[in-house]
C-alpha cells in the first residue's frame, strides 16, 4: 500500500470516527435519561464506565508521520 493510499484511508477513518462521536454526543443525553429512569424504576446500581484508547489521535499522528 502506498503512503498516499494509507494516508487517505486513515483520513476517511478519522472522519468516520468523528461523525460517530458527534452522533454519540447527540444521543448521550437521551441514553442518560433512559438509564436514570431505569435505575429509579428498577433500583439498580449504575455500572462503572471505562475508557479506551483514542483511535483518532493515533490515526492523526500516523497521518502526520507519513506526511513528513
Amino acid at each position: 500500500m502506498r503512503d498516499q493510499d494509507a494516508k487517505q484511508m486513515m483520513q476517511r477513518c478519522v472522519e468516520e470516527i468523528k461523525t460517530l462521536r458527534r452522533i454519540n454526543a447527540e444521543l448521550a443525553p437521551k441514553a442518560e435519561a433512559y438509564e436514570s429512569l431505569r435505575q429509579v424504576l428498577n433500583l439498580l446500581p449504575q455500572p462503572s464506565k471505562g475508557y479506551g484508547e483514542d483511535l483518532v489521535w493515533k490515526l492523526e499522528r500516523a497521518i502526520k508521520d507519513i506526511a513528513e
